[in-house]
């Protein structure tokens, strides 16, 4: 929890043991610092408020929409595990929309290992995901669930990546995670790149 420093108080220490126990304590706290636990983060869902075809190229229509969220959210924990140089991903889905979701090759698990092999992602991690929105039904649960994991690890392992940046690494797991970084209603255009934002804040 935490070192009392009102401790020191109740004892006779020399200027090298307290220095000492000073610099135990801050080790201590380094290590708690990657002790970290985010529990029951809201991953919303998403719906198309509406869709229309600005383009043409080939036998491709050039697709604008717009998306807003809704009030329907799997949740997500995260908690960091031992250091190491082999960092390891453990999965737990639950809920009543997790039957169909394979634990060891899904959004999650490609976006951890994009991560160990591109930026220094050091600790394991364990991540549990209640899923209340339902899998395959355009709500945009995965995708969501995918951003929102990006974001922890951006803030967890301090890779000070930008929004856009982690707009454009999404793009390797899909087209709809882009829009998840948003927090208003969003205009979408072709592969899901984020063109305008709503006037207004809309959720459903």
């Amino acid at each position: 929890q935490g070192y009392n420093k009102t401790n020191i108080s109740f004892f006779s220490f020399t200027n090298v043991q307290q220095e000492n126990t000073l610099a135990q304590d801050n080790s201590q706290q380094k290590q708690l610092i990657m002790t970290i636990i985010s529990n029951n983060i809201n991953t919303p869902a998403k719906i198309k408020l509406f869709i229309k075809i600005v383009g043409k190229q080939q036998n491709y229509h050039h697709l604008e929409s717009v998306l807003t969220f809704i009030n329907l959210h799997d949740q997500l924990t995260i908690k960091t595990l031992e250091k190491t140089n082999n960092p390891q991903l453990k999965t737990n889905f639950t809920g009543t929309f997790s039957k169909n979701i394979d634990p060891q090759n899904n959004t999650i698990t490609q976006i951890f290992d994009f991560f160990k092999t591109n930026y220094p992602i050091n600790h394991s991690l364990n991540v549990e995901i209640t899923k209340n929105i339902p899998v395959g039904a355009g709500l945009g649960g995965g995708p969501s669930n995918g951003a929102f994991f990006m974001l922890k690890l951006n803030e967890i392992f301090n890779l000070s990546l930008t929004k856009s940046e982690l707009q454009k690494i999404s793009f390797n797991f899909g087209s709809d995670l882009a829009f998840f970084f948003e927090k208003t209603a969003a205009i979408i255009r072709n592969r899901g790149d984020v063109v305008g934002k709503s006037s207004g804040e809309i959720c459903f």
